[in-house]
């Protein structure tokens, strides 16, 4: 959780500090990469 807290309070910094917008979209990406693997639903 804290990595998710701090990955979103960095993205807006950077936004407030106008930086290119392509860049969080890869920070997202590792964050979300991070967090485990996307739960599957049972068949």
């Amino acid at each position: 959780m804290e990595l998710l807290f701090t990955t979103v309070l960095g993205l807006r910094v950077r936004e407030r500090a106008g930086h290119d917008p392509e860049r969080p979209a890869t920070a997202i990406d590792v964050t979300v990469r991070a967090l485990g693997p996307t739960p599957t639903t049972p068949s």
